[in-house]
């Protein structure tokens, strides 16, 4: 899938996966792009187009610092905004159904998000989906913070894309301590 393209022109996100943009620890970086794109003050259970948002996400890409850095940021903070149900309380749990919740943050869009419980303590999850992969990384790591008992170890190892095919699925291969 094209990074940065909706997968249809009626593609739309629900607020609440969004509320990370605003409320992210890097938010003064990108709060200019926020207002320029019009999403300085998104409400949680409105649908917002997806295009603008992937234009937001392409200019902080094109940005000249801190380019991974915002990425995985608001990634990190969507973990704590967006609201999970009461029985997602493991990383395990989480990433068995993440390609499904992720499905339900959005409609009319063709865009595929696969995640996999491998056995234990390993999970894997390819990115076939406009969004950025370091935003991807960031929702992983939030949810390894988030889901994983304090001191627990972790690790989110991007698989390597064929030189110059930018819009290559990746795969994440998601390791933890059980």
């Amino acid at each position: 899938m094209r990074k940065y393209v909706a997968s249809s022109p009626n593609a739309e996100l629900i607020g609440g996966a969004l509320l990370a943009l605003v409320k992210n620890v890097n938010h003064e970086d990108i709060e200019p792009l926020l207002k320029k794109h019009g999403l300085e003050n998104i409400q949680p259970m409105q649908w917002y187009p997806e295009q603008p948002i992937l234009d937001l996400l392409k200019a902080i890409a094109d940005g000249e610092t801190n380019v991974s850095e915002n990425m995985v940021a608001i990634g990190i903070k969507a973990i704590e905004t967006i609201p999970f149900p009461v029985e997602i309380d493991t990383l395990e749990k989480f990433i068995g159904s993440y390609g499904t919740r992720q499905k339900a943050s959005s409609r009319n869009t063709t865009a595929i998000l696969v995640s996999e419980v491998l056995g234990q303590g390993h999970g894997r999850v390819v990115n076939d989906t406009p969004y950025p992969d370091d935003l991807i990384f960031g929702y992983l790591w939030g949810a390894s913070k988030r889901f994983l008992p304090r001191g627990k170890n972790f690790s989110i190892k991007p698989q390597a894309k064929t030189p110059g095919t930018n819009d290559e699925p990746v795969v994440f291969d998601v390791t933890w301590e059980v």
